[in-house]
């Protein structure tokens, strides 16, 4: 009896290693934590078309490290991490673009290739907002927002709001996008304000994934089922008596 019970719950371990090795979907986005580069990550460092490997961008932003976390996001006074800046849950590196529109904004992108059209992707990332130190009016705070693009479609995450020299705390955000083609430009453009503050919006930790169809879904219940299925068979071998008991 125990031998019966042990294959069957290797065979069902075994279906649900394969249905869940055969639709686990692979991150789309290369370098979405940012961590290869060619800049030198004990300073900060403008984040332009080049330095970022995979990344590019084109507005007044800049690239951090753990080595530079408070050098740019937290206030003047001591300590530096008075604020209660930190790194993102992702961990290590991370941008920040200005998002004042009246001074210098400009997309973050990448391009993602491999996508299936008419299929759905998540999109996840972790994000903050942020104000340059050395910046603001004391009293004044700021609001920063990302957009987040795949090919034509654009999707906005709520604005976060942080005190004058101050710091919203991360967040995760999540959207679903509909691929329309194989290759599409994924994009991030920040905006917030009051101008001249700065306003930063802070990115971290990018996922794009394929999102199970129904029929994939089905397929992974069945296995967690298998599952189920063993877990009772098992019950049952623990309560029969044995063999050997008088």
């Amino acid at each position: 009896m125990m031998g019966k019970s042990y294959l069957v719950g290797v065979s069902a371990l075994a279906l649900l290693g394969i249905t869940a090795g055969a639709f686990a979907s692979p991150n789309l986005v290369q370098n979405g934590g940012f961590e290869s580069t060619t800049l030198d990550t004990s300073q900060f460092n403008f984040f332009g078309p080049t330095g970022v490997d995979d990344w590019a961008g084109y507005g007044y932003g800049f690239f951090s490290s753990p080595q530079t976390l408070y050098a740019y996001w937290s206030p003047e006074s001591s300590p530096a991490s008075a604020n209660g800046f930190t790194l993102s849950p992702n961990g290590g590196n991370f941008i920040g673009e200005d998002g004042d529109p009246t001074y210098y904004v400009g997309p973050v992108e990448q391009m993602i290739t491999g996508l299936t059209a008419g299929k759905k992707y998540d999109l996840g990332f972790y994000w903050a907002a942020a104000q340059e130190a050395g910046y603001g009016v004391p009293g004044m705070g700021i609001e920063d927002q990302w957009s987040a693009s795949l090919g034509s479609e654009t999707q906005t995450t709520a604005y976060a709001q942080a005190p004058y020299a101050g710091f919203s705390g991360w967040m995760h955000q999540d959207f679903i996008f509909t691929a329309t083609g194989p290759d599409e430009l994924l994009s991030f453009l920040a905006n917030g304000g009051p101008p001249n503050e700065p306003p930063f919006a802070l990115l971290d930790g990018v996922t794009l994934n394929a999102i199970p169809e129904p029929a994939e879904w089905v397929m992974m219940l069945i296995g967690f089922g298998a599952l189920g299925v063993v877990a009772r068979l098992r019950r049952r071998v623990a309560k029969a008596p044995s063999a050997t008991s008088a």
